[in-house]
């Protein structure tokens, strides 16, 4: 999520003027790859799933903590040092596949719809909700960052995560779905879960999108850290307490305060936004023994 600068600047980042002059453009060609790359190196398949679309299955034995057992079905410090490539997500014959404006592909174990057009966002939106197994799903927000007093750029990204799949959409182009409306802050049973959610990002998401989100079930894993007893509650920090001890999520500043308005993402902006949402997603269900 992107953060204030300082105190002179204002509040925290997304821009609109760009929309017009691109922010819906495909982005740049992302390196070609074929598989996904393992700890060991291996290489799977085109259209091999990576994770599993139902609750990974539990063991017999319950020695082992729910928390430990569940981040084991990603392997975290591969998909750290993974790059985003295109990707088989949808099965063939899928209404949306080949849809302009949605582009299918992978981080490491994740995989990701990226929604540059108004129907491809409200399909991918759609495949997500189809796709999770409870009502649990991330939430988060990019925009240009307000460097000047008086400066209040507009959403210009928004990442949901959920069983598996992180659907990215930009929102400059596309606004905010109405399948996200309707199949998410109007559905009682989904549960919105967000990172650091302050007065600012609740001011950024109505001004942009023209909608409230008091009515909305959002919970603040920072919030939810503290009552398990962790002092620090920062994404970067608890992802190392309670995911992937043995490697740092990569989480740059330099990244986080870039233009998210750009007619193209530059692919260190898109690991940003998918790691962001995917971590915030699973630091919660291991939080709370949500599976």
């Amino acid at each position: 999520m992107a953060t204030a600068v300082a105190a002179a600047a204002g509040p925290g980042p997304a821009a609109a003027g760009a929309a017009a002059a691109g922010a819906g453009a495909p982005g740049p060609p992302l390196p070609a790859q074929s598989g996904r790359r393992g700890g060991s190196g291996s290489i799977a398949a085109p259209g091999t799933p990576l994770l599993p679309l139902s609750p990974p299955p539990r063991p017999a034995s319950t020695d082992a903590p729910a928390a430990i057992r569940f981040r084991a079905t990603i392997d975290w410090k591969a998909t750290f040092a993974a790059a985003v490539s295109p990707y088989d997500v949808l099965p063939p014959g899928h209404r949306a596949k080949g849809m302009t404006g949605l582009r299918e592909l992978r981080l490491g174990a994740l995989e990701v719809l990226l929604a540059e057009a108004p129907e491809a966002a409200n399909a991918a939106v759609e495949v997500l909700r189809a796709r999770m197994w409870d009502g649990v799903a991330a939430m988060d927000m990019e925009w240009k960052p307000d460097t000047a007093r008086g400066e209040s750029h507009p959403v210009a990204l928004l990442q949901l995560s959920s069983a598996g799949l992180v659907v990215v959409v930009r929102t400059l182009a596309c606004g905010l779905p109405d399948s996200f409306r309707t199949r998410f802050m109007e559905d009682s049973d989904v549960e919105l879960v967000v990172a650091g959610w302050s007065s600012n990002d609740e001011r950024k998401f109505e001004e942009s999108f023209g909608l409230q989100t008091f009515w909305c079930e959002i919970t603040d894993i920072q919030k939810v850290a503290k009552a398990c007893g962790h002092s620090k509650t920062g994404v970067r920090a608890l992802v190392q307490a309670v995911l992937e001890p043995s490697v740092g999520m990569p989480k740059s500043k330099k990244v986080s305060m870039s233009d998210w308005s750009a007619p193209s993402l530059q692919p260190e902006q898109l690991k940003y936004a998918i790691l962001d949402a995917a971590c915030t997603e699973h630091v919660f269900r291991c939080l709370e023994g949500r599976f």
